[in-house]
């Protein structure tokens, strides 16, 4: 699957029910990513964000009345209290890519690992074949409590 991230996001802030709310407005299948698509963007220097805090989707198990931001300044990835104001910017599955691409997000909260493959095979002409795939695993210590 091939993103497709809002052109023109929102300027104000929003808690995170009203960027919920807001992501739902849109329709056509857009919805606020995932903490795992948020990093992956900034990995990836997708443009068009603020070096500022975004609200994920992703809501923290441990108190569900907190979700997860992305710092678009550092790349920093915390829970907070979701009645604070971050920025909004969402996205949707790209409709044009005919299912060519796929991809798994596996976040597993209680291991901090995220792990991301991408693979693709399309066949480009009667005897080309493009065949791509990608591994990253990306382990991060936290300290319980923090």
């Amino acid at each position: 699957m091939i993103l497709e991230w809002q052109t023109n996001p929102p300027e104000e802030l929003m808690n995170w029910d009203k960027a919920m709310e807001y992501a739902g407005s849109l329709g056509d299948g857009w919805r606020l990513p995932t903490r795992a698509e948020l990093v992956d963007a900034y990995d990836n220097e997708i443009e068009g964000f603020k070096k500022d805090y975004y609200w994920s989707s992703s809501t923290y198990t441990k108190f569900t009345s907190n979700a997860y931001y992305v710092n678009f300044d550092y790349g920093n990835v915390f829970n907070v209290d979701k009645d604070l104001s971050y920025y909004v910017r969402c996205v949707r599955e790209n409709r044009f890519t005919c299912g060519i691409e796929q991809r798994k997000f596996m976040d597993d909260i209680e291991k901090k690992m995220v792990i991301r493959e991408w693979s693709s095979d399309a066949k480009i002409g009667s005897n080309s074949y493009i065949e791509m795939s990608d591994f990253e695993a990306d382990f991060s210590k936290v300290i319980k409590g923090e």
